[in-house]
């Protein structure tokens, strides 16, 4: 996968062509085309709210019920 600022058209021969993508998730972090990494570090606070919250939004409201 390619993920420049600007599109480029990139041959390699392997079996297949790559294909350029808006962005891709590499050793865990989002990579974009636009190389911020706004998107990466929401998806890391979303992914860290579910590790540390110690009940489901569906249980608490059964409990405050």
């Amino acid at each position: 996968m390619v993920c420049p600022k600007d599109p480029v058209n990139i041959n390699i021969k392997i079996d297949d062509t790559l294909k350029q993508v808006p962005k891709f998730k590499y050793l865990g972090s989002i990579c974009t085309e636009d190389g911020k990494n706004k998107e990466d570090i929401i998806q890391q606070i979303k992914e860290a709210k579910v590790m540390f919250n110690p009940y489901p939004a569906n249980v608490e409201n059964m409990v405050s019920s």
